[in-house]
């Protein structure tokens, strides 16, 4: 039975691999060693924490909930809202029309809350350039 010439090479490729030993490997550990991949962790640990910290934003305050109602903790956020469109952007009789038309010049982001207008609706329209939030 003949072997092709293809299948020869593949299995001279197979036999002459080899593993290298453990000690010789060229990953985090091998580089850093075990008590510098913790420090890198470590590290990584803390910046997250740092970030997530500087992500919330100055005028927005954590109010302490009432722990014997069991009520969730509420951010206030204190950002003043600017129209800088004269009428609405979207088109009537959508959610972003209703949204829209429940938003006044200088309310806050909470009060626009309150009243049913998501943070995430108003930052999306600061971002088109219609509002300002300041």
């Amino acid at each position: 039975m003949a072997i092709s010439k293809t299948k020869a090479v593949k299995a001279t490729k197979l036999t002459k691999t080899a593993t290298k030993p453990a000690s010789t490997t060229i990953g985090m550990e091998g580089r850093l060693g075990e008590e510098g991949v913790q420090a890198l962790q470590q590290n990584a640990v803390a910046d997250k924490a740092a970030a997530r910290t500087s992500a919330q934003t100055d005028s927005a305050k954590v109010v302490q909930p009432n722990s014997a109602k069991g009520e969730k903790a509420k951010t206030v956020d204190d950002r003043k809202i600017t129209l800088v469109a004269e009428a609405c952007p979207s088109k009537a009789g959508t959610k972003r029309a209703t949204r829209w038309a429940k938003i006044r010049n200088e309310m806050t982001v909470s009060e626009a809350g309150k009243l049913g207008v998501p943070r995430s609706f108003l930052e999306r329209m600061a971002k088109a350039g219609h509002i300002r939030l300041a």
